[in-house]
């Protein structure tokens, strides 16, 4: 998924060959604790190349040319950026990576665009980090502003793929009221565990986690029993568990998923240590999904609408590096509804807060869905 065409105005706009692309940058130094720089050996730094890098606007004959700092700043952001945040793009006919680099936080802008295609590379700089929300805006556009139904939960892990699996029985089910046992929840794991499809939300919760088997038949029961006792389905006399309320609804969701993304964000500390956040999103006509893997091997999982996720994808971009989370208790799913008085709104189009009162953004004056 190329991004020519978004709403983005960088200095420069080039592509390069892989081994090109590795002697740039060798000529201006080593690569830092996190690189943008190809693993695969450079091309010798001879005439043809630096011809080739000239060309592309990466090479100045004299030192004073604007040109010369341009590239060297791009370079020192590919080599050693302090934060990278990688956007894979999914849909049911393709897949596409972005990746961008900062020298500094990313609210400080400076950043360079990297997009890899075969042995090229596309490069584009300077871009501020709420472009990131043009990337994704095709796949919230297909998003309601507010969602059918409102599920948040931090879960242990075996707890997320319980839920995950009862939730993608529920949405492939052809009976309105469907009922399962704790067997049939436990084979849908043992058949689909590790096939990482995209839509369901088993597969999400296996691309955070990578364990090799799914809870077994006895921890799925215990796990249901929990989600009974919770409030999320019943249990009748004969064993079986049926969604009930908001969960029925957030199955709907799932059955009309139609693309996502993944948002992997990398920050460089001031000791060189590395911390990282990703978050997987599945879209679809009634809601998104937002999975994301937390401090004390949790998973977190709530349904959102446009609004929120203009808003995460926001903070995703422009917030300074997140620290690890406290490790906790796991809570149980809940249904949550912020009062519209503390709710943080953003704007769907360029991602800048607005007040929850307002009809327009002053940012970019589009009008805004309350």
């Amino acid at each position: 998924m190329a991004h020519d065409d978004i709403a983005i105005s960088p200095d420069l706009r080039t592509t390069l060959d892989r081994a090109d692309l590795a002697a740039f940058l060798d000529l201006h130094g080593r690569p830092g604790p996190i690189t943008l720089r190809p693993e695969e050996p450079a091309a010798p730094p001879d005439a043809p190349v630096r011809l080739r890098l000239a060309a592309a606007g990466l090479l100045a004959e004299r030192e004073d040319d604007p040109a010369a700092a341009r590239a060297a700043a791009i370079a020192r952001t590919l080599l050693a950026p302090t934060c990278v945040i990688t956007l894979s793009l999914w849909n049911d006919a393709q897949e596409g990576r972005t990746t961008l680099a900062f020298p500094g936080r990313p609210v400080g802008g400076g950043g360079v665009m990297v997009e890899r295609d075969g042995a090229d590379v596309r490069l584009a700089a300077f871009l501020e980090a709420e472009g990131l929300l043009a990337l994704v805006e095709p796949l919230l556009s297909i998003v309601p502003a507010t969602p059918s139904a409102r599920l948040e939960a931090r879960l242990a892990r075996p707890s997320a793929v319980v839920l995950a699996g009862l939730a993608d029985l529920t949405a492939q089910a052809d009976d309105d009221t469907p009922a399962f046992t704790a067997r049939h929840v436990a084979d849908w794991l043992t058949i689909w565990w590790g096939a990482s499809r995209r839509t369901d939300l088993t597969g999400q919760v296996f691309a955070l986690t990578f364990d090799p088997d799914p809870p077994d038949g006895d921890r799925v029961a215990a796990e249901l029993d929990a989600f009974a006792a919770a409030g999320l389905v019943d249990r009748d006399d004969g064993g079986r568990f049926r969604p009930i309320g908001d969960f029925v609804a957030v199955s709907h969701i799932l059955a009309v998923a139609g693309g996502g993304f993944d948002l992997h964000r990398l920050d460089v500390a001031t000791d060189g240590s590395v911390a990282g956040r990703l978050v997987h999103v599945v879209c679809g006509g009634e809601g998104a999904f937002v999975l994301e893997r937390l401090a004390g091997d949790r998973i977190a999982l709530r349904v959102a609408g446009r609004i929120d996720l203009a808003g995460l994808v926001a903070d995703l971009a422009t917030a300074g590096g997140r620290e690890a989370e406290p490790v906790g208790e796991p809570t149980a799913p809940r249904v949550a509804e912020p009062p519209a008085a503390t709710r943080r709104r953003f704007c769907t189009r360029c991602g800048a807060r607005v007040e929850a009162d307002w009809s327009f953004c002053t940012g970019c004056g589009a009008p805004l869905v309350r």
